[in-house]
């Protein structure tokens, strides 16, 4: 069982998602979670760290060989983990790669509503760098095209403006990047 706390969103249920936590509510921010990441990056600055924000992450996605673990099973994405009926796995092979893509339209507007709340909480400060995702599957690149142009376009309307890269594709090589 893997399971990471706080995360974007809340977790109010009704319903038990497959971690044996409620059910979170993709309609909803956990401002705990954003409040943490602020805290953080503000804590770095102080200390002269720039700080990389990892905005999606890749390893729930796909399978892992970690003992027979998959951890897609605790991704909010996944349809047994949410309220709001939001199917990740479209696919149904048990890996939910499509939350990286633009395949589902509610996930891709779920996201571009999570890289607004990023860049509100985090504007103001000069640490920043922002990176698209990690270990995100090779079968995302245009994803993450989509969303660097999507978080550059929305940083423009702001003060200022951070460095947006993206890293090494799983199962991938330097020639996607």
């Amino acid at each position: 069982k893997i399971t990471f706390d706080p995360l974007p969103y809340q977790r109010k249920g009704p319903g038990t998602a497959l971690d044996g936590g409620r059910k979170f509510d993709l309609s909803r921010f956990n401002q705990a979670y954003f409040d943490r990441l602020r805290s953080r990056v503000v804590e770095a600055n102080e200390r002269g760290i720039y700080v990389s924000v990892m905005l999606f992450q890749g390893f729930s996605s796909q399978r892992k060989n970690l003992g027979g673990g998959n951890p897609w099973t605790g991704h909010p994405f996944n349809v047994n983990n949410n309220i709001n009926g939001i199917n990740g796995d479209p696919s149904g092979n048990d890996n939910g790669e499509e939350v990286h893509s633009l395949v589902v339209p509610a996930i891709t507007s779920l996201q571009e509503a999570y890289l607004r709340k990023v860049v509100d909480t985090l504007n103001d400060l000069d640490n920043v760098l922002y990176e698209m995702g990690g270990d995100s599957p090779v079968s995302s690149k245009n994803w993450q095209y989509y969303m660097i142009n999507y978080l550059k376009s929305y940083e423009a309307t702001k003060a200022k403006q951070h460095p947006v890269g993206m890293r090494y594709l799983y199962l991938g090589s330097t020639d996607d990047l």
